[in-house]
């Protein structure tokens, strides 16, 4: 798949919002301050305190009874209301992809699930083809890993969204289509060796906790199979082996073919973000 460009989900409008929240805030707080401003202003007593105030001959003699006076001085505090708005703004966090493991390979979306199972196994086998320090493991590894892929690609079919139904046939069979019958190549093998279906599933299974605990990025990742189905595996791998090219020597997995809306729709609602197809995410 092409990877994919992303951008920053809303950062443009968030702040724009935010900036609005903001102005009106401001704006309150002026008109609460003119409304308190008016408030002093009809409070003002400069006319009755010097109403209240003795005159010059009480204020010479102010033991004479005739003279006296009662002085009343009266403050009238101002009030004052402040009142604080504060801005709030709302943010989507999108979890992070983690960097080890599988992501999305325990995902409670089939859709998702099945991705992650199938792009997973794919990134895992073709490290190994490169880079195994024995060949021969690597090959073993990819035919006990074939009833996952299998059983993977047939749940992207059976839980593919309804949005991606338009890219049903390039997905299913020109970018997951050539691994996929590599797997089933490799699985029919393991039926031939005398593998029961109980048996290829089990074996499917094991892969997949393999490859969730060792994760993506060991080259020399191995299965260790069960006493009673070790040597059938053994027999499959040695026919596959002999009749089908390693993973990166394989020219039928090279493909032009492209899904953008499936890359979107992984990147915006799996586990994964669509880095299992090569998309790397980049925050901001």
């Amino acid at each position: 798949m092409v990877p994919l460009s992303h951008r920053a989900a809303g950062a443009d409008r968030l702040a724009t919002a935010t900036g609005r929240r903001a102005l009106a805030a401001v704006l309150a707080c002026a008109a609460l301050t003119g409304a308190a401003c008016s408030s002093d202003d009809g409070g003002d007593t400069s006319s009755g305190s010097s109403a209240g105030t003795a005159t010059p001959d009480s204020a010479a003699d102010p033991a004479s009874p005739s003279s006296s006076a009662t002085t009343t001085t009266t403050t009238v505090a101002p009030s004052t209301t402040t009142t604080t708005l504060v801005a709030t703004t709302s943010t989507t966090v999108i979890p992070t992809v983690p960097e080890t493991g599988v992501p999305g390979i325990a995902s409670g979306d089939d859709f998702c699930r099945a991705w992650s199972e199938f792009a997973g196994t794919f990134q895992a086998l073709a490290l190994a083809s490169n880079l195994a320090a024995d060949p021969a493991a690597a090959r073993r590894a990819e035919v006990a890993a074939a009833p996952a892929v299998v059983a993977a690609v047939g749940d992207m079919d059976t839980a593919l969204p309804a949005v991606l139904e338009p890219e049903r046939d390039v997905l299913l069979a020109d970018l997951v289509g050539p691994f996929g019958r590599r797997a089933e190549r490799a699985l029919d093998e393991l039926v031939q060796a005398g593998m029961s279906a109980d048996q290829t599933d089990a074996l499917g299974d094991l892969w997949l906790a393999t490859l969730a605990e060792r994760g993506l990025d060991d080259p020399d990742i191995t299965v260790d199979a069960p006493a009673d189905v070790d040597p059938l595996l053994t027999a499959a791998v040695a026919v596959f082996s002999a009749e089908v090219p390693p993973i990166s020597q394989d020219p039928s997995l090279v493909t032009a073919a492209q899904a953008p809306s499936t890359e979107q729709y992984l990147s915006d609602n799996c586990p994964d973000q669509g880095t299992l197809a090569g998309n790397d995410v980049v925050d901001g």
